[in-house]
């Protein structure tokens, strides 16, 4: 007689695994928030009362920057029939303008260095909100230095396509609706999605049926990798929006773990256990795009995530609002900023050509030995990572979501 397992005892062989594991997690987990609760009594850790709506941080000075150069980007594409998405180029030409001096920036730069130096932006960031638009707006920037930058850039940005196996082209310049204006994500019901364009007067002009649905999380990277202006995946599980006639999607949004020690420790001292946490990490859409379509794949993802996975407590995010105004962060629900932490911009020598062509690296690529990086000199606002809470926290809060702000150094 063959001796067969008993199915009942292995199971419960497991069961007892995994309760154990879970009785040392919960151990470590509970060791690290005591060791928290003591790091906060002795004001290791720092915190500021948190941003809210009323008081949303801005940079004036890359605002500034912004306005001038929106234009000037838009010009040196058709002019140079470069075929990329204009918002890469844009942010890649901020990032590098970063790495200048302010005198080098502007015309008359000295002036405006001396305002920004006396106000104390390069002794704290926050100072950065004090600065007057009326005395900015005022400085025009170099214009020999922008196409410059665009050039440089824009030599990085055609490298990257060319290795692309993607057909960027028909992403990245817009036609059917992404071509048109006035079009929006709207639900009809529980699951239907539809794209609706409307007039001036609100009246619906078309409609075309969107699906929400899971994307590969190799196409997802392949798309973020090359289109998404930080160029780093970051890819556990991918969402997009369809059309009903095309195979990529037109909006991509990635997911992943709690992977960062100081995410992890924040999500700890608001009560959320990072375990059960996920972190939105990258989203791109294409050119055109319906106007909402930020906000309402978050919106999808957390349905989806909630239905799917209901032990996830919360979602982190984050933005740089140096450049952006969070605007999509807010109406997808991720309206809590708990940490912020310092924004610098790493360039090296990407070698394309004969000239020195300086590409910008995330934390995460900077894997090369031997490479001498160039950062960011224009101070800037630090990175915000938000939360939005899908179920109560599993611990009682050391800090107050809604009113404590973590300053990472």
């Amino acid at each position: 007689m063959h001796n067969t397992p008993d199915i009942t005892v292995e199971s419960n062989k497991k069961a007892i695994y995994y309760s154990l594991r879970e009785a040392i997690n919960f151990s470590i987990i509970s060791q690290r928030r005591i060791d928290l609760i003591k790091a906060v009594k002795a004001g290791q850790i720092e915190t500021v009362s948190t941003f809210t709506k009323e008081n949303w941080p801005k940079h004036p000075i890359i605002e500034h920057i912004k306005q001038q150069i929106i234009p000037i980007v838009s010009s040196f594409i058709a002019e140079n029939r470069i075929i990329c998405d204009p918002l890469d180029l844009e942010y890649q030409a901020l990032f590098r303008i970063t790495t200048f001096d302010l005198k080098d920036i502007f015309v008359d730069g000295n002036e405006l260095k001396n305002y920004c130096v006396n106000a104390g932006i390069y002794q704290n960031w926050i100072n950065i909100l004090n600065l007057d638009p009326s005395v900015i707006v005022n400085f025009q920037i170099s214009s020999e230095l922008v196409n410059k930058v665009l050039e440089e850039q824009a030599r990085i940005i055609q490298d990257r396509i060319k290795k692309s196996d993607l057909p960027i082209e028909q992403i990245v310049v817009p036609s059917g609706i992404f071509a048109e204006s006035g079009w929006e994500i709207t639900k009809d019901g529980e699951n239907i999605i539809n794209s609706i364009q409307k007039d001036s007067n609100g009246n619906i002009l078309n409609a075309r049926r969107v699906f929400f649905r899971p994307v590969d999380t190799i196409i997802a990277s392949r798309i973020h990798n090359d289109l998404h202006y930080i160029h780093t995946p970051r890819t556990d599980m991918a969402f997009g929006f369809f059309l009903e006639d095309r195979q990529l999607p037109f909006t991509t949004l990635a997911i992943g773990s709690i992977d960062r020690a100081y995410k992890q420790n924040a999500l700890l001292l608001f009560g959320f256990d990072p375990r059960n946490a996920v972190d939105f990490t990258r989203l791109y859409s294409r050119p055109g795009v319906p106007r909402n379509a930020s906000s309402a794949i978050f919106g999808e993802a957390f349905s989806y995530i909630k239905h799917n996975y209901p032990k996830i407590e919360v979602a982190m995010s984050a933005f740089m609002p140096s450049y952006a105004s969070g605007l999509s962060m807010l109406t997808g629900r991720f309206e809590t900023p708990i940490l912020a932490k310092p924004n610098i911009h790493y360039f090296y020598d990407a070698k394309i050509g004969d000239e020195a062509t300086m590409e910008h690296l995330t934390k995460r690529r900077q894997t090369m030995k031997g490479v001498t990086f160039i950062p960011s000199i224009l101070p800037l606002l630090p990175t915000i990572e938000l939360l939005c809470s899908i179920h109560k926290p599993r611990f009682d809060p050391i800090l107050q979501a809604g009113k404590d702000m973590i300053l990472v150094k």
